[in-house]
């Protein structure tokens, strides 16, 4: 009688967690697509490739973005980029000559800014 109420006890705690991690799980996936997130990122961290793409989960479809080398703007664009799509961008600068910089990509669509930064390396 006792391992029955135990297994039932396990059974009912067993189905009370499931529903708790599938109403969180439901809470972060409509954080993602509802509108309110956008992600910036590098393509490739690790060289001096400056190629980045923007990840829209926002009401948001026009974004700026700027490339600082310190503190100087040396180029911008614009992206359309659909909710729940991503774009990716290639700005084009001479290495030779931004060496050991410090370069910043911001981002901006409505009042959010977003940063990302790479310094570059010789090859």
């Amino acid at each position: 009688m006792n391992s029955k109420k135990n297994i039932i006890f396990i059974s009912v705690l067993f189905l009370l967690f499931f529903i708790f991690l599938s109403v969180r799980e439901l809470h972060y996936q409509n954080y993602l697509t509802g509108g309110h997130s956008w992600f910036l990122y590098f393509n490739d961290t690790k060289d001096n490739d400056l190629n980045f793409t923007i990840e829209n989960y926002s009401g948001h479809q026009n974004f700026h973005w700027a490339l600082y080398a310190d503190d100087n703007q040396i180029q911008d664009g614009s992206a359309t980029v659909a909710a729940g799509t991503q774009k990716t961008a290639s700005p084009q600068i001479n290495f030779s000559n931004n060496s050991g910089q410090k370069l910043t990509i911001k981002v901006i669509a409505d009042k959010e800014e977003r940063d990302i930064y790479k310094l570059l390396t010789q090859n």
